[in-house]
This record gives structure tokens, sequence and C-alpha cells, in this order.
């Protein structure tokens, strides 16, 4: 009966907890849908593992997200950078932790809030679980932040893992 609850939770688009034997919805908010509906296409920078972004990128297409490998930067909507100057101190939303990477996304001008493109700074050595979580943020994806330990869009980076449920497309 606990399985087939968390089951139709996730259906529903939220992230499902259990919490002293009972199951708990903890949503996972978008900032905003991306400006296409056609395929994300990542580029990777110089210092960047290819081995472990293809890892990452294959998450996301595993929970239905249209996300590749772009043929040029030029074509790119998203840009996966290594950064040796990245701030890691933990910012506002960050309690007491230290981040591995930063995403940036620009939004269109006028009319909706849609995202255009994203950057992925990540310092070198970034694991293909921090680029994921990365991905998660240039895909619209906010920090969950009731999030159960192990989910993907954790806030706490010491905390996140390859729990997914809440971040399939619908």
């Amino acid at each position: 009966m606990l399985t087939s609850a968390l089951f139709a939770l996730a259906c529903a688009g939220a992230v499902a907890a259990v919490v002293y034997g009972r199951v708990r919805r903890v949503p996972v908010h978008r900032v905003a849908p991306w400006a296409t509906w056609r395929r994300q296409l990542v580029w990777q920078g110089p210092g960047v593992d290819e081995v472990e972004l293809s890892q990452a990128l294959g998450h996301w297409r595993s929970l239905g997200h249209l996300i590749g490998w772009a043929g040029s930067e030029a074509t790119a909507t998203i840009l996966v950078v290594e950064d040796l100057t990245l701030d890691t101190r933990a910012s506002y939303d960050e309690a007491l932790t230290l981040t591995h990477g930063r995403t940036g996304l620009v939004f269109t001008q006028s009319g909706p809030r849609l995202i255009v493109s994203a950057r992925v700074r990540v310092l070198p050595g970034a694991t293909a679980l921090v680029l994921a979580h990365e991905l998660g943020h240039a895909l619209g994806y906010e920090h969950a932040q009731a999030a159960p330990t192990g989910h993907l869009m954790n806030p706490s980076m010491d905390r996140v893992g390859w729990d997914s449920r809440g971040l399939e497309v619908q």
C-alpha cells in the first residue's frame, strides 16, 4: 500500500518522502519553462569530463527530458564549463554548505518568463552527480527545500543523490 502511495505521488509531479511511516509530499518547483520545446543541446567546455557529463545527460534523458549533445558551441543552448575561479561559498539558499557548481539562466526580455539559454560552471573534477544537479538547474528546476536526503535537487550537496522523483517529464 505504501508503494502505491509513493507511485501516485511521483506521478503527480511531487517528490514523496516517508516520515515516521507516513508519506509526505515534497514539491519540486521550476523557475520557468524553456522558450522552445525542442531538444536542449549541451556543449562541453574544456576541462569538463566527457564520461561524467554523458552519465549526467543520460540520467536526464531517462527521465524523459529532451537533452543531448550540441554539434558546436554556437548551436548549444546549455554551456557546461570548468571554472577555476568559482566562488564556493554558500549562497543565501544553501545552509552552511559549499557549492560545487553554479548555473546562470538567461530569460526572455518580454512576454512570459521563459528560459533562453543556460551556462553551467563547475569546479575541476566535477562528478556526474554534480553535473546532473547543475543540469537540473539549467532545465529550470529549483532546489527542493524539503527534499529527502538523496534527492538530486536537494539544496545541500552533501545530501544530493540520484533520487529523481518529481523530476520526470509529465
